[in-house]
This record gives C-alpha cells, structure tokens and sequence, in this order.
C-alpha cells in the first residue's frame, strides 16, 4: 500500500515538474525590437514657420515638452518590459529549485521509510520466534527467562514507536505532496495570469503607439493651420485697408458728382431761361453752335451707355462673387460674413483647447502604465515570497486581487486610449473642414477685389469728363450703385 503511494506520488511530481518547465520557452523576446520614438526637431521647425508668417498672436504649443515626455515613457515602458522578463525568469528558476528540494526530500524520505519497513519486518520476525519461545510452562524456571521477557517487551515498544514514527513520516509526505500539487497549480496560473497581462500591456502599447501618430499628424496639420490662417490674417488687412481706400474715394466722387450735378442743373435752368427769352432773335451763329453742343452731347451720353454697361457688369460679378461667398458661410449679411471670418481665432483658441485636453489624456495614460507597472511590481515580489509555509494562502490571494487591479487598470487604460482615438478623428475632420473652407474663400476674396477696381476706373473716367454732358453719367451711375 505504501509502495503504491509513493509510485503515484513520483508520477505526480514529474507531471508537475514537466508542466512547470514547459512555459519558459513562451514569451521571449516579445518586446526586444519594439520600441516607438516619436521624431525630434518637427514641432520647432513648424512653429517657426508660423512665426516667420506674420502670426505674433497666436498662442503656441509646448512640443519639446510633449516629445520628451512621450520619449520618457517609451522608456519606462521599456524598463518595465525587461523587469517583467527578468520577474519571469526568477520565479521560473525558484519554482524549479523548489520542486528539486522537495524531490529530494522525497527521496530521502522513501528512503528512510524503505529502511523502517525493512527494520520493523526483521523486529516482528525476532518477536515472533521470542514469542514462540517464552511458552507458559517455562515462563519461571530461570531469572534470564525474564530478562528475555523483559527484552520482548522492550522491542514490542520500538517496534510500536517505529510504527509511529512511519506514519508520521507517510502523513508528512502526503502534505509535502499536496503542498507541491498546489504550488505547482499556483504557478501555472501565476504564468498564465503574467501572459495575458503581458499580451494586454502590448496591446495598450500599441494603442498608445497609435495615438501619439495620430496625435504628431493633428500637431503637424494644426501648425499647418497656424501658419495658412497668419498669412490669410495678413491678406485679409491689407485687402481690408485698400476696401477702406476705395470707399474713401467713392465717397468723394460721390460728393464731388452731387456738387457737379448741382451745378449742372442751376445751368440748364439759366440757358432754358436764356434760350426761352431770346427764341425770336436768335442768330444763325447761336443756332450752329447749339447743334454742335447737341451733337457734342450726344456722343458724350453714348460714351457713359458703354461706361455704365461696364459698371453695371462689374456690379454683376460683384453680386455673383457675394453670392458664393454665401454659398460657402451659410449667411447673408455681410457684417456676419465678416465677422466669421474673422472669428478664426476664437477657433484656433478652440483647437488648442482642445488639443491641451489631448495632452491630458496622453498624461493619464502615463500615469496608467505607471500604476501597472507598480502593479506588476507587486505582483513579482509577491511571487518571490511564496515559500511552502501556511503564508502561501494569503499570498495567493493578494497575488489574485493584485491581478484582477491590474486587469482593470487595463481596461480603463484601453477605453482611455479608444477616447483618445475618436477625439483625434473629430479634430482631423474638424481641420479638414476647417482647411476647405479656407482654401475656397481666397479665390473668393480675389474675384470680389478685381470688381471694385473695375468699378473706380469707370468712375475716375467719368468725372474726367465735366461739362453738360455729366449730368447724364451722373444720373445713369447712381442708380447702379443703389
């Protein structure tokens, strides 16, 4: 019966011994060659282009600090990937160095049990042949007779204590042996538990890798944006300062025509007056020189049909030009159009804001993979504790609730990260709007400028002509600018 417990023991043993020996060749060289650096040098380059561009309000971005913290944690990431290998390969070589003590301390027990059984076969034989020869009927003949009895009772009392002493020592076997049994179980697990958070810390690297991509291409684009709204600000001032000019200018030739106007009436009303008093004596010289100026008229009249034509196209383009630029804002008045147009800084603010609450997520990643590597921490050195003593339960159980923190740590990490991602999305499309439209208002803004030109030109042509015949350009080009 013994014999047969010891054979199933050892077979025990060397299941356990092959199934903890199996996992050291997993998960080696999982992290050697993969390391993300996020590249130096392109946030000075482009916030010195956005500089060089005119823009000396806008608010920029600290991207030394951000490259050198995502850089940092590349490297701590690192760190806590060869600190898990090197945990990993302690535990497996104490598990081994454990099983080896306890192989030999069951060896050394069989063997000492093998030795008992075989000293209490030869003690019951001895007894029995000492039984068979202290009979009844010459049990008091002879005082050695009760020394030999006496020696019998002494031996049945070793042989009683050997006994106990075997049992004790099965007793303390089956416990080592289950002992062993659950230690192996414990590391098996402890293994399986490490891999999976392993896997889950490569995918959250990943996801991390992926982000700050994401998040380098948003910095590069909103510098981009920096630097194409400072040069749309300069154009945008300097178009607003030469419309300023040529209001100025329209308004004193405004002014100027109304005073011409005036006095082009105040003549009419004295030559009809003249022409009326003196209708019955008028000279054929008179007569002749009144044609010439009706002629004269004429043709000046003709002229200003063609300049007012060319106003009013010009006037035309002008209203199709505004027209896109409804199209394209959504609105019709111009005080609104113009102040959305200017209004790109509040955006810009907009966009910086938003990307700070990036930076911040990007930091409670940070400190996510901190708090699992202080976790994985923990979890080694809790590991390195577990000896075969009654501590081992309540190690075990701090290991488990150790694993299932960091099992959410995880979690929280991956959804951090998943936020992250949709967040950089909503801000590319926002900037891919945000550059369409601005690429479609210049075009806009050219066409609007070469009308007013158009319209100054004929204007200027207009009041270089004086006399009599103004009064009718005058009177043709007012309603047009109505």
């Amino acid at each position: 019966m013994v014999n047969g417990n010891e054979d199933a023991d050892d077979s025990r043993i060397e299941r356990s011994q092959t199934a903890g020996a199996a996992p050291s060749g997993q998960g080696r060289g999982t992290y050697s060659r993969r390391k993300f650096v996020a590249p130096k040098g392109g946030g000075k380059s482009a916030t010195g282009g956005a500089a060089a561009g005119g823009a000396a309000k806008v608010k920029h971005v600290n991207l030394d600090a951000v490259d050198d913290a995502l850089n940092e944690d590349a490297t701590t990431v690192e760190v806590m990937r060869r600190e898990v290998l090197d945990s990993q390969k302690m535990e497996l070589a104490q598990a081994r160095a454990e099983l080896a003590q306890l192989r030999r301390t069951h060896d050394r027990l069989k063997d000492e049990t093998h030795a008992k059984q075989k000293l209490a076969k030869e003690l019951a034989r001895q007894l029995a042949e000492l039984r068979r020869m202290a009979n009844p009927e010459n049990f008091r003949q002879a005082p050695g007779e009760t020394r030999t009895a006496l020696t019998v009772d002494q031996i049945e009392a070793q042989v009683q204590e050997n006994h106990r002493r075997v049992r004790a020592a099965l007793v303390q076997k089956q416990s080592l042996g289950h002992m062993l049994r659950r230690l192996t179980q414990e590391i098996l697990a402890i293994k399986k538990s490490t891999k999976t958070l392993q896997q889950r810390m490569r995918t959250v690297d990943n996801e991390l890798a992926s982000s700050t991509l994401h998040y380098q291409h948003a910095k590069q684009e909103l510098t981009n944006e920096e630097r194409r709204l400072a040069g749309l600000r300069s154009k945008v001032d300097a178009r607003r300062r030469q419309q300023d000019e040529r209001m100025q200018g329209l308004e004193k030739i405004m002014e100027e025509r109304s005073v011409i106007l005036e006095r082009q009436e105040e003549r009419i009303k004295k030559r009809d007056e003249i022409i009326a008093r003196s209708a019955g004596a008028m000279l054929e010289d008179e007569e002749e020189r009144l044609k010439r100026a009706y002629v004269v008229r004429n043709v000046y009249s003709t002229v200003l049909e063609e300049r007012v034509g060319e106003h009013r196209e010009a006037l035309a383009k002008l209203e199709l030009t505004f027209q896109q630029i409804k199209n394209v804002t959504g609105l019709s008045d111009v005080d609104a159009i113009v102040a959305k147009f200017l209004g790109r800084a509040a955006k810009n603010e907009q966009l910086e804001a938003l990307a700070e609450e990036v930076r911040g997520r990007i930091e409670g990643l940070k400190a996510g993979n901190l708090q699992l590597k202080q976790q994985l921490a923990d979890l080694a050195s809790a590991a390195e504790v577990s000896a075969g003593n009654r501590e081992v339960y309540q190690e075990v159980d701090l290991i488990d609730e150790a694993l299932a923190s960091a099992r959410k740590h995880c979690e929280e990490a991956k959804s951090k990260a998943n936020r992250l991602h949709v967040t950089l999305d909503s801000l590319r499309d926002a900037l891919v709007r945000f550059v369409r439209k601005v690429d479609s208002l210049p075009a806009v803004a050219a066409a609007g400028a070469a009308a007013p030109g158009t319209a100054t030109h004929a204007d200027r042509a207009e009041s270089g002509l004086g006399g009599t015949d103004g009064s009718h350009g005058g009177g043709a080009t007012t309603p047009g600018l109505g």
